[in-house]
C-alpha cells in the first residue's frame, strides 16, 4: 500500500509505558506525518483526549478500537487483564478529539497512507472521472450514502470539458469518457479543468488501466494484431507515469484537491507499480476510496471548526 512507516511501537500490557507516552513522543516527531493507533483500552483517558486534541490540529490520528463488543471485552480481559469500555463512549470521545476511527484493517492502512500525503479536501464535493458508465454509478451511489456530494457540473464547465471528450461522452458528473484513448485528456486535461473550476473538492478517477501491458498481450495474437489501430502513445514504451501522473499530482497539491486513482488490475501489475512510483494514491476497487475520502472530509471539517469556531 506504499505506506511509509517512520517508527512502530508495541506496548504489551502497558505496565510502565502507555499510549499517552507514545503520543507525547510522536506529536513532535518531524518524521511522523500521521499517527496510527490500535486501542484495546485507555488507562489515562482524560490525558489521552486532551493530548489528542492538540495533536489532531496538526497531525491526523487514525485509530482502531477493538473493545466495544461483549466478545471483544472478554478477549481483552483474558489477553491483558484490562477492562475495555463501551464502544459508543469511545466513538464520542474520538469524534470530540478529531480522531479518525475505523474498524477495518485495510481501511486503517489506506487512511494512514492518504493522511501522510498531506492533501486534505476543502469540502465534500466529489468529481468522478470514469471510462465506463457502471463504475461511475457505483461510485456516485456509494459516495452520497457516505455523506459526500456529487454535484452536477455547471453548464459552463461542461462546455469546457467537452473540448477534451468525444461526442458520446457525458460531462455532467460522473464524467463518463466512454473509453476514449486520449490519455492526455483523461489523466491531465479533464481533472485539471475540474480542479481549476472551483466546483469540486476531490476527484476519483476510475479506469487507470495499464493499456501498454494489455496491448502487449493482445499483439501476440496474430488475428488481433493485424486489425489493431491503437494510438502511438500506447504502443511506444514511454514513461507515461512521468508524462501523465506526476503533472496532475502537482496540480492536486497546488489546489489542495485529493486525487485517487482506481486500477482494477493487480495491485502489483506493471502499470500499477508505475502509478505508485509517482506517489499517487492508488486503489483496486471503488468502495475503499469513497469511505476513505468521507472520513478525510470529516477530519478536514474538524480542523476547519478549530480555526473558525
Amino acid at each position: 500500500m506504499d505506506l511509509g512507516i517512520s517508527k512502530s511501537l508495541s506496548l504489551g500490557n502497558e505496565a510502565n509505558i502507555d499510549v499517552v507516552d507514545c503520543l507525547e513522543y510522536y506529536k513532535d516527531d518531524k518524521k511522523t506525518k500521521a499517527i496510527g493507533i490500535y486501542i484495546e483500552e485507555l488507562k489515562r483517558a482524560r490525558k489521552f483526549l486532551s493530548l489528542s486534541k492538540r495533536i489532531t490540529q496538526k497531525k491526523p490520528i487514525i485509530a482502531i478500537y477493538v473493545g466495544g463488543s461483549q466478545a471483544a471485552q472478554r478477549a481483552v480481559k483474558s489477553h491483558t487483564g484490562s477492562l475495555a469500555g463501551n464502544a459508543k463512549i469511545y466513538d464520542a470521545a474520538f469524534k470530540e478529539a478529531g480522531i479518525i476511527k475505523t474498524e477495518l484493517v485495510e481501511e486503517f492502512l489506506h487512511l494512514a497512507r492518504v493522511a501522510t500525503n498531506g492533501v486534505f479536501p476543502k469540502g465534500r464535493r466529489l468529481g468522478i472521472i470514469t471510462n465506463s458508465g457502471g463504475p461511475g454509478v457505483m461510485i456516485a451511489n456509494h459516495a452520497e450514502k457516505k455523506g459526500l456530494d456529487v454535484p452536477q457540473l455547471s453548464e459552463e464547465l461542461q462546455e469546457n470539458l467537452k473540448e477534451y471528450m468525444i461526442p458520446t461522452a457525458s460531462a455532467k458528473n460522473p464524467i463518463d469518457t466512454t473509453f476514449d484513448m486520449n490519455f492526455q485528456n483523461y489523466y491531465i486535461n479533464i481533472p485539471k479543468a475540474l480542479m481549476e473550476s472551483g466546483e469540486i473538492d476531490a476527484i476519483i478517477t476510475y479506469g487507470a488501466f495499464g493499456f501498454q501491458d494489455v496491448l502487449r498481450s493482445l499483439l501476440k495474437n496474430e488475428r488481433i494484431a493485424k486489425y489493431e489501430d491503437f494510438p502511438d502513445q500506447i504502443k511506444q514504451d514511454l514513461p507515461l507515469e512521468k508524462m501523465l501522473i506526476s503533472p496532475i499530482l502537482k496540480e492536486s497539491e497546488k489546489h489542495s484537491i485529493p486525487l485517487f486513482f482506481i486500477n482494477p488490475q493487480n495491485y502489483n501489475s506493471p502499470w500499477s507499480k508505475k502509478i505508485r512510483s509517482t506517489g499517487a494514491i492508488l486503489f483496486k476497487y471503488w468502495d475503499n476510496p469513497v469511505r476513505v475520502l468521507s472520513k478525510l472530509c470529516d477530519y478536514s471539517e474538524y480542523r476547519k471548526k478549530l480555526k473558525n469556531p
